[in-house]
């Protein structure tokens, strides 16, 4: 009868709707320290399980963090494009920072420096909502790095120090001394060389 055929129905798509997110939940957790494996789930997930905006817009914002990981140029934003779509009304802040992070990452590969500050400047608002000093630094640096490529130096000294600072408050020592080497290079390019030998002496 119908309602049975119905209520079959609903539980496969509940028990799909479950696997995907579980493949999608295994490779979040193994971004960061391992990303080519996050790669590979992703790229074992079905596009025909992907049935709701909400799975879309995660699968699309996590596939583009792995490919950025593991150094694979994107330079378009239609891989991206259904997470800012989705994002923009819904998910939490950490979502939508990400999501802006990213769609500038692709901006920036493309050379496309007034949209790619623009994204960055919404990924800034919603880092500073959740205090995420890391994903701040990263803002920066990038917001810097685009000042550079259209020689606005004072922009970009100010954006690689203001990266500095948050890597400071981070555990991330690695990155903290490139971003004091990034604050020499800014002074250098900006014809400031005693504050670019500073920098470079405190590292």
């Amino acid at each position: 009868s119908f309602p049975t055929r119905r209520s079959s129905d609903l539980l496969t798509a509940c028990t799909t709707h479950q696997g995907t997110r579980e493949q999608l939940d295994r490779a979040e957790a193994l971004m960061t320290e391992q990303p080519d494996s996050a790669l590979t789930i992703l790229q074992q997930v079905d596009d025909a399980q992907l049935t709701t905006n909400a799975l879309q817009a995660r699968f699309a914002l996590l596939l583009s963090m792995a490919l950025d990981k593991n150094y694979i140029d994107v330079a378009s934003d239609s891989l991206i494009h259904p997470a800012v779509e989705y994002y923009e009304n819904h998910g939490s802040d950490k979502e939508k920072m990400l999501t802006y992070y990213y769609l500038a990452n692709t901006q920036v590969i493309a050379n496309e420096t007034a949209k790619c500050l623009i994204s960055l400047t919404d990924a800034e608002k919603y880092a500073k909502s959740i205090e995420d000093h890391f994903y701040l630094g990263m803002i920066y640096r990038m917001m810097a790095d685009a000042y550079n490529t259209i020689c606005f130096h004072n922009e970009e000294v100010k954006y690689y120090q203001l990266s500095y600072d948050s890597f400071c408050k981070t555990t991330f020592q690695s990155h903290t001394n490139f971003a004091l080497l990034n604050v020499g290079l800014g002074h250098s390019n900006n014809h400031d060389y005693e504050q670019a030998q500073i920098g470079r002496a405190h590292v």
